[in-house]
């Protein structure tokens, strides 16, 4: 554009480009989508990411899952925090994310650790969830703990209540205290080479 028209004009013609590009592509598609499925690409969007979303915010992997201590199962990364590690620094942080964690809110450990950018804790942070969700996936497939019901509980529920509410049985809960117990054996070894690291290698 000539030199006279002003920046905030030309740059909201300059912004017309890709807008129309962006719909070009997406209506194509659409169009393409009509035609050949006899469908719509919101209901695809729809069908395809947001139910499967949704079921996984109110299912056994939300509960059994997020619901011990939030993302990564924390709940028992702070414990250990609070009451064994022995460097202050991690301690402190341990019990001020404790009552937070109780009821599954982790932000607390999760940059004050950090686990955030943090190679040598990156390892238990996968690990964890994939083991407990494949264990109790197996216990409740032979019946020793019942399926959750379908009933939402509230993420913010503490463990052994959110796992009885959501099974309707007091085995729900014990085996999210379990849960949490071999959650604190896994990450164990890991928070001791952590705890053991010079303060210079953090």
């Amino acid at each position: 554009m000539p030199d006279s028209v002003p920046p905030a004009v030309a740059k909201s013609f300059a912004a017309l480009i890709p807008a129309i590009l962006t719909l070009s592509v997406f209506t194509s598609i659409n169009a393409i989508v009509t035609v050949g499925f006899n469908t719509n690409l919101h209901d695809v969007i729809y069908n395809v990411i947001q139910v499967p979303l949704v079921g996984l915010g109110s299912s056994i992997w939300e509960t059994f899952i997020v619901g011990l201590g939030g993302s990564g199962m924390t709940l028992a990364v702070v414990i250990i925090m609070a009451f064994i590690m022995k460097k202050k620094q991690y301690r402190d942080v341990g019990r001020l994310a404790l009552c937070a964690g109780i009821f599954n809110v982790n932000e607390p450990v999760i940059f004050g650790l950090p686990i955030v950018l943090n190679a040598t804790i990156l390892i238990p942070w996968v690990i964890s969830p994939i083991i407990i969700t494949a264990l109790n996936y197996f216990i409740m497939s032979i019946g020793l703990v019942p399926a959750p019901t379908g009933v939402s509980v509230p993420w913010t529920v503490p463990i052994f209540f959110s796992g009885m509410i959501a099974t309707n049985s007091l085995t729900g809960g014990i085996l999210q205290i379990i849960d949490c117990l071999l959650v604190g054996f896994i990450w164990y070894p890991f928070l001791r080479m952590l705890d053991k690291q010079s303060d210079s290698a953090l």
